[in-house]
């Protein structure tokens, strides 16, 4: 259950028990009341004046109020820190993690050197940069499987390579070293490299060097890399329709009034039909990511940038009570290493209560993890549209954080708290007022990218670790 004073209108009460904070008009007005209430042993105001020479600057948490309302000026004015720092959560933050006075804040990052990954390059092998950074092959193979002169050691920037701009100087050319013993990152892992999918032609034939896909699970993973998003040119999975198996329509995957797996031996012309059609993508290789869950993860665009290889079969509109019921049907067919799984919003909107969601997704995270499959969840986000929701979704959120506290092999993403601190502007949302737009989805690759790198953390907000395993 929520905290009952996030909803009593803290801020606009005078709590004038010994113990409780005051207003900010009634300690202006009061001097002793102000003795009273806010006597520190530590002054962090007085401390941060004296270490102003040696520490960097410091950034409060954008537009950060505690649960009454004060902001982190009340607390550096009114010397709140060490009574009431800890206390007054709102959005994620205390005063002791979102203030600077308060010894929280956001240090500035370093001046940035920009740097460029060669354009275009991929090793012999068909892997790219991305590639090396994602599965941290530099060490192992970033001085071998050279291409077009470079090797990944001299290429990316994820290896020491690229082209850098600003405070560091940018590479010097050297010999390319031979390449070194030992599989190609593209045996390791099949023709993901170079996976293609079109659609062909009306008919049931596949276009010259691609193949017609032979499973179900292959068939909606193809959708998300024939047209990843949510524009026209894209291929969301609420299009599959299923599976079926009749002669008179085309075998394989297709599309015709939505998508289809068709299981039939042959097949046939039917129509405006047509293939769906792939090379490199079966046999389905284990141990990738596997995204799963719901539009927002179906809609989302980058998801192979983010995670080379991955397969992305998230369902718009799927509800965390309908995932407990396929989840071993996938688990079989993509065998993955990770799962990054976002449902219960829509859960939460079908009338199910934010403990009733959770208890399906604490199902599905229990089942995953006991699998030895790594889960990481992003969180839900207050949309514009879905204000009378907020709440349970809020207590759904609480749910999953206590959840990652103690389960080993769970990281969550608290998505709304980082949307919150920089203000959840509508530029996040696109028309419909619940989805996102690029905006929104960048801030997703970004926090996803840190948290699927990082194992030892439990829970992430606005790209920081705030709890490890």
């Amino acid at each position: 259950m929520m905290r009952f004073a996030k909803y009593v209108g803290v801020g606009s009460v005078a709590w004038l028990v010994e113990g409780h904070r005051a207003s900010n008009d009634i300690i202006a007005d009061n001097v002793l009341l102000q003795r009273t209430h806010k006597i520190s042993q530590t002054n962090p105001k007085v401390l941060a004046e004296l270490s102003k020479a040696t520490a960097p600057k410091c950034t409060d948490v954008s537009k950060w109020t505690d649960a009454g309302g004060d902001d982190c000026s009340a607390y550096s004015s009114n010397d709140w820190c060490s009574e009431f720092g800890d206390g007054y959560e709102s959005n994620g933050f205390t005063a002791n993690t979102a203030c600077c006075a308060c010894g929280g804040g956001q240090a500035p990052s370093p001046p940035p050197v920009t740097c460029t990954d060669a354009p275009g390059w991929a090793d012999t092998g068909g892997d790219g940069c991305a590639a090396y950074r994602f599965y941290d092959w530099c060490s192992e193979y970033g001085d071998g499987y050279e291409s077009n002169g470079f090797t990944a050691n001299t290429a990316c920037c994820a290896c020491g390579g690229g082209q850098h701009y600003g405070s560091a100087p940018e590479p010097v050319p050297g010999p390319v070293p031979g390449p070194v013993p030992g599989p190609a990152p593209a045996d390791q892992f099949g023709d993901q490299s170079i996976t293609e999918v079109v659609q062909g032609s009306q008919g049931n034939t596949c276009p010259d060097g691609f193949s017609k896909i032979v499973s179900e699970a292959a068939c909606m993973a193809a959708l998300d890399i024939l047209g990843p998003g949510n524009d026209e040119s894209s291929y969301p999975n609420a299009d599959f329709e299923g599976a079926e198996e009749d002669e008179d329509w085309p075998s394989g995957c297709y599309s015709g009034s939505g998508v289809w797996f068709n299981a039939a031996a042959t097949g046939a012309a039917n129509g405006d039909a047509a293939p769906i059609c792939a090379r490199g993508l079966e046999p389905l290789v284990p141990g990738r990511v596997l995204y799963l869950g719901d539009s927002d993860v179906d809609y989302w665009p980058n998801t192979r940038s983010v995670s080379p290889g991955s397969y992305n079969v998230a369902i718009g509109g799927a509800m965390c009570s309908e995932v407990v019921g396929y989840l071993t049907a996938r688990l079989e067919a993509f065998s993955p290493s990770i799962m990054v799984l976002v449902c219960g919003e829509n859960d939460i909107d079908d009338g199910y209560t934010a403990a009733e969601a959770f208890e399906n997704f604490r199902e599905i995270v229990t089942a995953v993890t006991t699998a030895g499959i790594r889960v990481v969840s992003m969180g839900t986000k207050n949309e514009p549209g879905t204000t009378e929701l907020h709440a349970a979704y809020a207590e759904y959120d609480a749910l999953c954080l206590d959840l990652a506290s103690s389960l080993d092999d769970f990281t969550f993403v608290d998505v709304n708290a980082g949307f919150m601190a920089i203000g959840n502007p509508a530029s996040l949302y696109s028309d419909d007022d619940l989805h996102m737009t690029a905006e929104g989805y960048a801030y997703w690759d970004e926090w996803v990218t840190a948290a699927l790198a990082d194992s030892s953390c439990a829970i992430w907000r606005s790209g920081v670790c705030v709890s490890t395993a």
